[in-house]
């Protein structure tokens, strides 16, 4: 049987790229929306032209956004210390629809959702969000969703009894929570990285690296 150094020099480039697409490891934070809004800026390049010039956070612009809320947030997840994974950009299924950042640790697995909206206000309490006084509930229920589909792929992956906790994470100028909802927590970015280590110690160091292994293969997610 032929070893994996047996292959001709050709055979081990192709495996290497396929080996680095299929390791999410090396996603960029917001890497999926930005590649949505690229293609909607070549699909309507005019439109999106006047889109930027005119400052309208539409098309490709609300993707642009969102790309730049995953950002900012990948900037703080960098705090973590050296015992904590994580993982941007998440493609999960064949929607087109992914996952902002998973994070795991000493405090547990979780899915992190940004919502950036900068320049406005949002307001929590248990049962509703909003910004600038508009209902955005939806947020909520997305994020929920989110963490139980995750926790059903990681626990198949890995093995393990993976529960998942959904967190909204809000780029705002001002996020006033008069009530946390009790399943789905919403923080604020710059205060994400002290409430991820607030979290009571559930995984060993094993743990993480095993659900870590699992998270980082496309595999898992689809």
């Amino acid at each position: 049987m032929s070893s994996f150094n047996d292959l001709p020099a050709e055979d081990l480039t192709l495996a290497a790229e396929t080996s680095s697409m299929d390791d999410l490891a090396v996603r960029r934070p917001g890497q999926g929306v930005s590649e949505k809004a690229e293609e909607l800026r070549r699909a309507e390049p005019f439109r999106s032209a006047v889109r930027r010039v005119l400052g309208i956070t539409a098309g490709d612009g609300t993707y642009r956004k969102g790309g730049k809320g995953e950002m900012l947030v990948a900037k703080r997840l960098v705090k973590l210390s050296a015992e904590w994974r994580v993982l941007h950009s998440i493609p999960v299924g064949d929607k087109g629809t992914d996952i902002d950042h998973v994070v795991i640790g000493p405090g547990g697995v979780f899915s992190l959702n940004t919502k950036n909206h900068s320049g406005q206000r949002v307001w929590v309490h248990t049962h509703a969000f909003k910004v600038n006084g508009s209902p955005h509930n939806d947020y909520l229920r997305a994020s929920r969703a989110e963490a139980r589909k995750a926790s059903r792929l990681l626990s198949a992956a890995s093995g393990l009894a993976v529960e998942v906790i959904g967190v909204v994470v809000v780029v705002a100028d001002c996020l006033d929570i008069k009530g946390m909802p009790l399943d789905t927590p919403v923080v604020a970015r710059k205060k994400i990285v002290d409430w991820l280590r607030s979290q009571p110690i559930c995984l060993s160091s094993a743990q993480i690296e095993s659900i870590y292994a699992a998270a980082r293969q496309t595999t898992t997610w689809r």
